[in-house]
Order: structure tokens, then sequence, then C-alpha cells
């Protein structure tokens, strides 16, 4: 027997265990069912034999009251004056109506009685039904009379004859007190067939008693036998478990360098084969994510992974795009070796890089010495990623700092090192998102319009000295958290549709006084601009330059106020300017 089990699987053994444990249950519980139902049939069988009939009593007796109070107001109008014979006849049919109606009662009792002594299984029970339907003959056998006595009464009292009636009256009321004793006689009958219905009721409760504790004995038993084959199994079971749960643990630190011992030929032994497959596979997927992490944003690396490898097809979603180019690279770089110059990138990237990845953005190429990013689902929150994007582009500018910092340890330039600072421009739009490329080299980008425009616009700041520029719509999403300033309404080469651009100036409540005032006066003078009228504009751009001598967007309209009053635009002109240039 040891053998035979030895060679079952683990499987197996548990389901023969589980098996017999719930085959003694289900015939515990089965036996307690039918034990249940047999008594509780026995008392719904009473009640529904019990309960109908003491309705028909209960009707005899308002029968026969109803009969009795006829009586009586025929003895009253019989005591006042002479009856007719009309009131008498009325008062008679009425009278005579309640004995076929105690007779339908009577009637339906027996019959009611006669069904529960058929359908019982207890002797006794029959016998105390019978007496009942025996006390009912008595009752009906009482009524009889006492309907008689009343219709003599009525005779009487039809006939005038006062003193034969008042006779009849005492003899009336002594069969009455005959009837009510034969009514108590069959209430007492049927609340001894309810007595013995609850003897019966807790000797059946004391046998499910009995029964509830053999059921526990049974369960015990079967927990028992369950205890002692489980040991047994565990016993054999325990200590590859234990290997194989230290070996998860050690995956979950981080060492994929576990391996486990297979020391059986079982589902155990299976199962160690299996982890160590496993952590093979995944040693292999975080080198493959570890190496290119370095060149893929390491969402997209897990992204394309999760996907097997295969392209991710294309979907449109409202992001936010980032395009930066340093300015001063080209005289950066003839000062410097090709590794000089591939080293002071690499530290750029790196500094440029940290607040974007802080941000939740994703970095999607370096080209040249520009880096293109993005913000937007499902990388980042629909909500946020323009907020998000107008933070990191702030950062960039502390990062531009450091750099300057560090480049003359970087280039070994001690003297005049060229003057290097970075140009923004974000733009937020729809755009597709996907893989794209040939079958040999593919790559996880956004294209579209939006993307155009966000290089457009980092390329724009050339031309209004500003370092950062955005769209409108990223302006709309950003203005809770950043100060802006409108720029100008610009049309970007390669689109036909003018968009309004923005300045992103600082954090909400960061700028200084003067930077405030600055903002302030230069909406007025870009309204006053785009109304055309040249003097309150140009007056009010000098008055930027006051405030700020540096500012070259205001130099840029003061130039154009210039041009404008000696060439004036046409009539149709709208305050749109066409820009040359990327």
């Amino acid at each position: 027997m040891r053998d035979v089990l030895s060679r079952l699987s683990i499987g197996k053994k548990i389901v023969g265990l589980v098996t017999i444990t719930l085959v003694i249950m289900v015939a515990a519980a089965l036996h307690s069912y039918l034990r249940i139902r047999l008594a509780n049939r026995a008392v719904v069988d009473l009640t529904e034999t019990l309960d109908p009939v003491t309705d028909c009593v209960d009707n005899v007796e308002a029968a026969a009251l109803e009969q009795e109070l006829y009586l009586e107001r025929v003895q009253r109008m019989a005591e006042e004056r002479p009856l007719e014979p009309v009131q008498i006849a009325a008062e008679t049919a009425l009278y005579r109506a309640k004995l076929a109606e105690v007779d339908a009662q009577v009637g339906r009792a027996q019959a009611i009685l006669a069904r529960g002594i058929a359908n019982t299984t207890s002797k006794n029970e029959a016998v105390a039904l019978a007496r009942v339907d025996t006390a009912l003959q008595g009752l009906a056998s009482q009524h009889r009379m006492l309907h008689q006595q009343g219709t003599k009464l009525l005779e009487m009292a039809t006939a005038g004859r006062q003193m034969s009636l008042s006779m009849l009256r005492d003899n009336i009321e002594s069969q009455q007190d005959e009837f009510d004793s034969a009514l108590d006689g069959v209430r007492s009958r049927i609340e001894e067939v309810e007595q013995g219905s609850g003897r019966a009721l807790e000797s059946a409760e004391s046998g499910l008693l009995r029964l509830a504790a053999e059921n526990f004995l049974l369960a015990m038993l079967a927990f028992l036998a369950g205890v002692l084959v489980a040991s047994s199994i565990t016993r054999r079971l325990v200590r590859p478990i234990h290997t194989l749960r230290d070996g998860a643990k050690a995956v979950e630190g981080g060492d994929l360098g576990v391996q486990v011992l297979v020391s059986s030929a079982d589902e155990i032994g299976d199962l160690s084969k299996s982890f160590n497959s496993m952590v093979r596979e995944l040693r292999v997927k975080e080198q493959i994510k570890s190496t290119f992490g370095k060149y893929l944003d390491p969402r997209i690396v897990e992204k394309l992974i999760a996907e097997d490898g295969q392209a991710v097809e294309g979907q449109r979603q409202v992001m936010t795009v980032f395009f930066s180019d340093v300015q001063g690279f080209s005289n950066l770089g003839e000062m410097l070796t090709p590794a000089g110059l591939v080293n002071v990138m690499n530290e750029y990237f790196s500094l440029a890089t940290e607040p974007i990845v802080r941000h939740q953005g994703v970095i999607d190429k370096y080209i040249g010495d520009a880096v293109m990013a993005f913000w937007g689902p499902p990388f980042t929150d629909s909500g946020s990623h323009a907020r998000l994007a107008c933070a990191a582009t702030l950062e960039q500018f502390d990062k531009i700092e450091e750099l300057k910092r560090r480049l003359p340890e970087l280039t070994g330039i001690r003297k005049a090192v060229p003057p290097v600072n970075v140009r923004i421009g974000l733009c937020t739009g729809e755009v597709l998102v996907g893989t794209v490329g040939s079958t040999v080299s593919k790559s996880f980008t956004v294209m579209g319009d939006t993307v155009n425009t966000a290089s457009r616009l980092e390329g724009a700041n050339k031309q209004y000295g500003t370092r950062v520029l955005i769209s409108e719509e990223t302006h709309r999403l950003a203005q809770e958290w950043f100060e802006t300033r409108e720029i100008d309404r610009i049309k970007v080469v390669g689109k036909s549709e003018p968009v309004r651009v923005f300045e992103l100036m600082g954090a909400k409540g960061a700028l200084s006084a003067s930077r405030f005032e600055l903002k302030h006066f230069f909406e007025s003078a870009l309204q006053a601009y785009q109304e055309r009228d040249w003097q309150r504009a140009q007056a009010s751009f000098e008055q930027c330059l006051r405030i700020e001598p540096a500012d070259k967007p205001s130099e840029v309209y003061l130039g154009r106020i210039r041009t404008l009053i000696s060439t004036p635009p046409a009539q149709d002109w709208d305050g749109v300017w066409q820009l040359s240039s990327k």
C-alpha cells in the first residue's frame, strides 16, 4: 500500500484525501438533513391540520353567537309588541342560515382531520386527532339541539305566548351552557394534540442533538485522518518548498544568480526546474533592459518587452512635445577636439536629461546638440503633461548654469570660454505615438504637426531673443502653475495657420517685482500693437525697456513699429507675423 501511495502524484494524494473527507462530511450532512426534514415535515403536517380545524371551530362559535343574538333581538321585540309575520320570517331565515354554516364548518374540520389522520406516521397523533373528531361530532350534536330550542322560541314569539317564551328561554340558556362545554371540549382536545406534538418535537430536538454529536465525532475522525496523511505528505514537501521560497525571496531582492537544487521527480521537481528556467529568462530580460535602457527610455523598453518585441501600433494622443538646442555650441565645437566635444555633450545631455526624467518625461532622441522629449499618456497623466513639461523646462536653465561652471574643467579652457545657453520650444497637441521604421530597424517616437511646431518654436526663440516659447494650448493647460506672457501671433515655416506663442517666464508667484511689471506693460503694449495704435504701443514697449533694458522682445517690436509707421500695413492686416526661417 505504501509503495502504491509513493508512486501517486501529490495532486492525486491531496485529491484522494479531500474526496474521503468530503464523502464523510456529505454522508453526515445527508443523514442530518433527512432527520431534520422528517421532524420538520411532522410539525408542518400537524400545523396544516390543526390551524384550519381551529379556524373552523372559531367560525362555529361565531355562528352560534350570532344565533344567540338573533334570539335575544326577537325576544326583546316580542316583549314590546306583537311581531309581524314578515319580521318573524326574516329573523327565522337568518337563524336557520347559521345552522347550515355551522354544519359546513364542522364538515370541513372533519375532512381536514381525516386527511391529517391518513398522513400522520405517529399512532399517538392519529389517536389524538380522532379524539378531536369525536369532540367535533358532539359539538355538532349540541348545536343542533340548541338550534331546535331556538326554533321553538321563534315560533312562540310569532304566537305571542309570553309565558312559554320565558320558560323556553331558560331551557335555551341551559342548552347554551352545554354547547359551550362541548366547544371547550373540542378546544381541549386540540390543545392535547398540540401538547403531544410539542413533546414529540422536544424528543426530535434531543435526537438532533445526538445527531450533532455524532456529526462532530465524524468530523473529528476525518480531521485526524487528514492530519495524519497531510503530515506524511508535508514532511516530503516542506524541504524543497522552503528551498523554492528562499530562492523566490532572493529573486525578489534582485539576486538573479540564484539556482535551486532539483531533488525529486514529482511536481516539486518540475516546479524547481521551471523556477530555474524562469530565473534564467529574468536574467536575460534584465540584461536587455539594462542595456537598451541606456538607449531608450526604460518605460519604452518595458512596453516593447511586454509586447513581445512586436511593433506598438500607432495611437493618437494629446501630448506636450519638447525641443531644446544649445546656443553657442558651434563656437564651442570649433575650439575642442572631437573627444573633448563628445565629453562636453555627454555631460550636457546628462544634466539636461535629469529634470526631464524626474518630471516623468520621455527622451525621444538626441539630435546633434538638440534634445527631443515628450510627455503624455501612457507615460504620464493626461491632465498633467503640460505642467510637468514646463517644470522640467525651467530646471533646464539651472542645469545650464551648472554646465557653465564646469566648462573650464571639462574643456581645459580657462579663458574666453564661449557663452553657452539653451533655447526651448514646447507645443501641446495631438500626435501619433508608436513604433515606426523598417523590418530591420525601428524607433518608438511621436510624429505630427505638434512635433513640427515645437521644433519651430525652439527656433523662433532666436528671432525674439527669448529662451522658452510655448504654444497656446501649453499655456492654457499650465497657466495655473506658471507665469507667461504672450509674445506674438505667428505663422511658422511649413504652417498656414497662425499660432499664438507665449514666453514661459517662471513659476507662479516666483517673478520678481520688475519682471511682473514688465509682464504687465508688455501685455498692454502688445494689445496696442495689435490694434494699430503705434504711438501707444511704442511708448509701452519703451517703458518695458526702461524696466528691463535687455528685454529682446520689446526691441523686436520697436523695430517692427518703426517699419510699420513708415510703411503702413494693408487694411486686412491681422497682426500675424510670418517667420522666414526655421
